[in-house]
């Protein structure tokens, strides 16, 4: 997806956040938005698209199918453990 595209996607998340929260104080209101804007990131990078995992399926030894999968895997358990995926207060 075109850095554009992505850059889209969490300015939408973050207007609808701010929609709701428009009567709360800009203190409050900023992390919440950055929560939507990070929420709408993850979602999209936890869907690796074609051009991703091709980047790294010629790497993978045991062939490109299998390496796209493993690659899938890979990248999914490292976003989810990375400060993107993390759910910790």
């Amino acid at each position: 997806m075109p850095s554009k595209e992505l850059i889209a996607l969490a300015a939408n998340a973050m207007e609808e956040r701010r929609k709701e929260l428009i009567a709360q104080p800009l203190s409050r209101i900023y992390p919440q938005l950055a929560e939507a804007a990070a929420g709408a990131i993850l979602a999209t990078l936890l869907e690796p698209d074609a051009s991703m995992l091709g980047a790294v399926e010629d790497m993978c030894v045991d062939g490109p199918y299998l390496g796209r999968l493993d690659a899938d895997l890979v990248w999914g358990n490292m976003l989810a453990a990375s400060a993107l995926g993390e759910q910790s207060e």
